[in-house]
């Protein structure tokens, strides 16, 4: 794999400034690192020969994936509500989730 040299805390805050991170120390030290290994793997992938790979988005091979929109019978509010042990303004009430402090 290629190498990069190891970049300065000088060209790390500045790219961070680019896009207007405020890194620590420990975390310019860190991208002083990590910036070069990652130009050395696209350089990698730079040499990889891709003539006639079509683009693709999906790995998958799904296409259109989503169900037609049909229209269903559905309940009414009150047969939603008819089964739920707590009401709130016409909605299930549930326990809250996330602590407000």
């Amino acid at each position: 794999m290629p190498s990069h040299k190891k970049m300065s805390a000088e060209e790390i805050v500045h790219i961070a400034g680019l896009v207007k991170l405020q890194l620590t120390p420990q975390e310019v030290d860190k991208f002083s690192e990590l910036i070069p290994q990652t130009l050395a793997t696209i350089d990698v992938l730079q040499e990889l020969d891709t003539i006639g790979v079509e683009p693709t988005s999906n790995v998958a091979g799904l296409a259109d994936v989503y169900r037609d929109g049909t229209q269903s019978t559905t309940l009414s509010q009150a047969e939603a509500l008819a089964n739920a042990p707590d009401r709130l303004k016409g909605l299930i009430a549930t326990k809250g989730v996330f602590d407000r402090s």
